[in-house]
């Protein structure tokens, strides 16, 4: 029987001592919970319940689920208010209790008390360590990698003749193995991807079934003298129930990825009409009611969707403010979970700030991106965040839902690792070795749009870099992406100036392809690794005159190299009127990022052999180690340990000035960058 007590976990661990492997969840709705703070009674009352139903005395509790997921929020609660968020988390997480659909059982309850209670024992020895480390003893980090620093010599001469026959600078014969520090093969060329492009249909009669011309031409004949408004209501209705009973989860994103012109001529002429302006617009009006009111994916209100079947409604502790977690040019993001008792969440983008709006102020612009995107994520696959669905509201504004991507974008997450480095949570080389695992993926992600999927993104920047549950970046907003392989600058159809290639600005019917992709990865990749700021910047007229003088001069590059001997006769200037050589640059990452923004398209590298750079053979890239580093700094707010370093200074120079607020303020930002620095250090012990 559980003890009088005021401590929640405590009541958890006694009920588990006696439940075993059985069940604990919350009591019936009209009792109380089996575990509460309440009387002697009132728990026994929910103990019988729960031991009548295991014996099958009582009928079964049809909200079993329910009350067993507010059981394990229960004792999460409990965990957090006696061990904090962190170290709840990490516990629950070894147990898997993280995921849905997990029994909580008396068995598990015991195994996550007793591993958070050692958890927090390892914190409390870890935070008093750094406590009182003496900061004084560290030195500063120098990284050739970081401050473009040249390296020795002979190292510099080998990764350049090596990265450069990888990069395409020197043909390669057959097959060239990688070869590591013991000499041995370790994996063979990465070989060109197959093409499995997997486009979305338009829209046909064949996807509705065999009964609705004829309830069409039936409506047709009773309510022909309606008013037309009146009439394609009634027809839409008559779609929406037929697409009600598809079970082709496909059909939505086809209807919503087209203007429908092809559907419209098909109805005409099956229900026996006249192809005049009239018509058309009645059976258009017909098509979009019934999509708007498909009973498995609508719009319901501004809060609230039903997406593939299942209801999601708008989360406001998303983001930040009221759900919101971004927006751009071609639409804002709202974070919407779903009340299936699954706990998941979903990313709703829309072209208006509401999801239920009237798509009278939309620009055409707007409503092509979105039905690009709908194709381009549907093509693109395992290269982007998943495409969960999208939906249209009955005044015509389309919502995309896709997976969530936690951590954010690739911007903020630079931000942070930079942060962290700055105040010494995490050294240089680690560091590195995060940004090198995010190049990495960028890399892969790109190279399955283009060689998987065969699309040009037109728009590859950091802020479309995002990071999924599992710390690996996928590159997003297909807003402007073309299906296809080359396209003429006349119709581009847009992007971000400062990081649009040269040839982008070139003759108006000359022929772009991949290769201004690959140009953007090489700006943001400098962006990424040197100050999150990028290398052209200023007013668009100007950057997009320095982007030109830069593809003008064969000799331009990024990051170029330090060694005026190599100078010569031949010289170039770089924009803030710096004097420059015009060699590839100092150290491996200087000349991938240079062959990756070459002033001449056909010198940029195809991302296979991008990919097989001496740079990602480190062991630590892509580790696991790295990984739950990369997710911890991008779902917590990292960046904000910027304010530790004056806080403790106050605290050193004036104690007696800190107020309660700046203490706890002290307290939280020193238990994140414990927590920082208990997730990194395996990552220098185990890749010295």
């Amino acid at each position: 029987m559980p003890p009088i007590t005021n401590n929640r976990l405590d009541q958890f661990v006694h009920v588990a001592r006696q439940s075993g492997d059985g069940e604990v969840r919350s009591s019936r709705q009209d009792e109380n919970r089996l575990i509460n703070k309440g009387s002697l009674g009132q728990r026994l009352a929910g103990f019988v319940t729960h031991i009548g139903e295991k014996l099958g005395i009582l009928r079964p509790d049809p909200t079993r689920a329910q009350r067993q997921e507010q059981a394990i929020k229960d004792f999460t609660g409990a965990l957090v208010e006696e061990y904090g968020k962190f170290v709840a988390e990490k516990a629950m997480e070894k147990a898997g209790l993280d995921r849905s659909g997990v029994r909580l059982t008396g068995e598990t309850i015991l195994q996550v008390a007793g591993e958070a209670k050692r958890l927090q024992e390892q914190k409390t020895s870890l935070n008093d360590e750094i406590r009182n480390f003496d900061r004084g003893t560290l030195k500063k980090s120098e990284d050739p990698m970081r401050d473009g620093s040249a390296p020795d010599t002979k190292e510099i001469v080998r990764d350049r003749e090596r990265d450069e026959v990888m990069l395409g600078n020197k043909p390669i014969n057959g097959s060239m193995p990688l070869v590591g520090s013991n000499n041995q093969v370790q994996h063979d060329t990465i070989q060109p991807l197959p093409r499995q492009i997997n486009d979305l249909a338009e829209p046909d009669l064949k996807m509705f079934g065999p009964g609705l011309l004829d309830s069409m031409k039936e409506a047709l004949g009773k309510n022909g003298g309606k008013p037309d408004d009146e009439l394609a209501t009634t027809l839409g209705e008559l779609i929406a129930r037929d697409l009600g009973q598809a079970n082709d989860p496909t059909i939505p994103l086809r209807l919503l990825s087209s203007e429908g012109n092809g559907l419209v001529r098909e109805f005409l002429q099956a229900l026996g009409l006249e192809e005049n302006d009239r018509n058309i617009a009645l059976l258009r009006k017909a098509c979009e009611h019934g999509v708007s009111h498909m009973p498995q994916n609508r719009v319901v209100d501004n809060d609230t969707i039903i997406l593939n079947g299942t209801t999601y409604v708008l989360d406001p502790s998303g983001g930040k403010h009221n759900g919101k977690l971004g927006s751009g040019g071609f639409g804002t993001v709202y974070l919407f979970k779903a009340q299936d008792g699954s706990g998941s969440s979903i990313a709703v983008k829309t072209m208006m700030g509401e999801l239920n709006g009237d798509e009278g102020s939309i620009r055409n612009s707007e409503r092509q991106s979105i039905r690009n995107e709908i194709r381009a994520l549907h093509v693109a696959g395992d290269a982007t965040v998943k495409l969960a669905g999208a939906v249209r509201s009955p005044g015509g504004v389309v919502s995309i839902a896709m997976e969530l991507a936690p951590g954010g974008d690739l911007t903020r997450l630079g931000r942070k690792i930079d942060v962290a480095v700055k105040n010494n949570t995490i050294s240089q080389q680690t560091a590195n070795r995060l940004r090198m695992t995010l190049l990495r993926d960028m890399v892969e992600s790109m190279r399955l749009v283009q060689e998987r999927s065969g699309m040009l993104h037109f728009d590859v920047k950091p802020q479309n870099f995002l990071i999924d549950g599992r710390g690996v970046v996928k590159v997003g907003d297909f807003g402007l992406s073309v299906i296809g392989n080359k396209l003429t600058v006349e119709d581009i159809p847009g992007g971000t100036v400062n990081h649009s290639a040269p040839e982008r600005f070139g003759d108006r019917n000359g022929m772009v392809d991949g290769k201004v992709d690959i140009w953007a990865l090489g700006t943001s990749a400098y962006e990424l690794f040197f100050g999150g700021r990028s290398f052209f910047d200023g007013w668009p007229m100007i950057m997009q005159q320095n982007i030109q003088n830069f593809g003008n001069d064969p000799g331009s590059r990024l990051r170029p190299g330090q060694d005026r001997s190599l100078l010569g006769q031949d010289m170039t200037t770089a924009l803030d009127g710096e004097t420059l050589p015009p060699e590839m640059g100092d150290t491996s990452l200087d000349r991938l990022i240079n062959q990756l923004a070459h002033p001449d398209p056909n010198q940029r590298p195809d991302l296979g052999r991008v990919l097989e750079s001496s740079l990602f053979l480190d062991p630590g890239v892509g580790s696991d180690e790295v990984r739950d580093l990369i997710r911890f700094i991008s779902t917590h707010d990292v960046d904000k340990l910027g304010e530790l370093e004056e806080l403790e200074k106050r605290e050193r120079e004036k104690p007696e000035a800190l107020g309660e607020p700046d203490r706890q303020r002290l307290d939280e930002l020193r238990e994140l960058r414990g927590q920082v620095y208990e997730i990194g250090a395996p990552i220098g012990s185990r890749f010295p």
